[in-house]
């Protein structure tokens, strides 16, 4: 048999008070501080032409970077993000018909 029960405070506030809650919390705010440290590496042969990544609905992805180095020649760095381990990193160079 259920009996009812209630509860009496003994204050009226006009208002429902808010029960706690164990996932709010008071987060500080993050502070961004940029600073103008310049490049990371010396001035190389190879300069970027093209950066594309693509990802996959699996999750999978691929990055296809164009280089093109000082005297003209391209050269094509192909990085496969979803690869676990060996393998992940294939550097091309342009195929012509001398290759052939």
């Amino acid at each position: 048999m259920a009996t009812p029960a209630f509860a009496y405070s003994g204050e009226e506030t006009g208002e429902e008070a808010k029960a706690p809650s164990i996932f709010e919390t008071e987060e500080e705010p993050v502070i961004v501080v940029e600073q103008d440290a310049g490049p990371l590496t010396p001035e190389g042969n190879l300069t970027v032409v093209d950066d594309y990544q693509t990802t996959f609905s699996d999750g999978t992805a691929q990055q296809f970077i164009t280089l093109v180095s000082k005297s003209g020649a391209y050269f094509y760095l192909i990085i496969d993000r979803a690869a676990d381990g060996d393998q992940t990193a294939h550097f091309l160079n342009m195929v012509d018909e001398a290759d052939l």
